[in-house]
């Protein structure tokens, strides 16, 4: 539950927020992507006469992973060229075209090839594609390893889950240098609209 104190501070999941400071504020559905989780768990010994490996994956749940700040297409070298006439400028157009167009025919979705700006639980900013976004895998003696897209592991997955988007709540205060976003849905807070 936030609190007020007497030095016109508010508190909330630990962040002190200067009240005079405050501009503005508003509860919002903010789209969050979640990532799969899986843990290894010893084959039986009978599995592993039969040529099954030690050790076996399975899915467990799918987790949070980071909040959707904003979303950026990726641009390529032709997109970032600069030209200062008109043919230069149709060119870099049918070139982007064009690069669009082999990328769907190769198979690449535009959601996969879109950039996002994330903000994770602890309050990091970065860039991400849903593709560079790797599962976790938790194994009995409580170690953790992040497996991406290109590692050996990742074949063993069986077959792998990709992240998704969800929507969840969030608090957005903006102050008059900047904006804290508060997550709901047990992320950061329980239940974003008692707060």
């Amino acid at each position: 539950m936030p609190e007020i104190f007497a030095n016109d501070l508010f508190e909330i999941h630990g962040i002190h927020i200067p009240i005079s400071s405050i501009t503005d504020y508003q509860l919002k559905e903010i789209e969050f992507i979640m990532r799969p989780i899986y843990y290894m768990k010893r084959s039986s010994k009978l599995a592993q006469i039969f040529f099954s490996p030690e050790y076996e994956i399975v899915f467990d749940k799918m987790d949070y992973y980071a909040a959707i700040i904003d979303e950026a297409r990726y641009k390529n070298a032709v997109e970032d060229a600069e030209t200062n006439n008109l043919w230069e400028a149709m060119a870099k157009t049918a070139a982007t075209v064009i690069s669009d167009v082999v990328s769907n025919v190769m198979g690449k979705s535009s959601v996969t090839s879109t950039k996002y700006r994330l903000m994770n639980p602890a309050g990091r900013v970065f860039e991400r594609t849903l593709d560079e976004i790797p599962a976790i895998i938790y194994r009995d003696d409580g170690k953790q390893s992040e497996v991406f897209k290109n590692d050996e592991l990742y074949t063993r997955l069986g077959e792998p889950i990709a992240p998704t988007i969800v929507t969840i709540p969030s608090l957005r205060i903006t102050v008059e240098d900047g904006e804290y976003i508060f997550f709901g849905d047990g992320i950061q807070i329980n239940n974003i609209e008692k707060e």
